[in-house]
């Protein structure tokens, strides 16, 4: 084995080190980035879907009432849970 000086180990330890920080803010920029489009994605399909009850609510009134939840009107499974 080579011998190594204290001075020479200390310096390979510290950029070892700043290597895995920079390594570590990559992937957390990489997955701010994925995140962010992911939210980006949802707030599109949530606009679609606002626009797709709006047109149902305009040619049919009262089409999307509000339920309260539990079982369907007129269940016959009583007691029973559903999904």
């Amino acid at each position: 084995m080579k011998p190594f000086s204290e001075r020479d180990l200390k310096i390979a330890i510290e950029i070892a080190l700043e290597r895995h920080q920079a390594d570590l803010r990559r992937g957390e920029g990489e997955r701010r980035k994925a995140l962010t489009t992911i939210v980006e994605q949802i707030r599109q399909r949530r606009k679609h879907l606002d626009e797709a009850i709006q047109l149902l609510e305009s040619l049919n009134p009262g089409i999307l009432e509000k339920r309260r939840p539990g079982r369907p009107k007129g269940s016959k499974n009583k007691g029973k849970m559903w999904n």
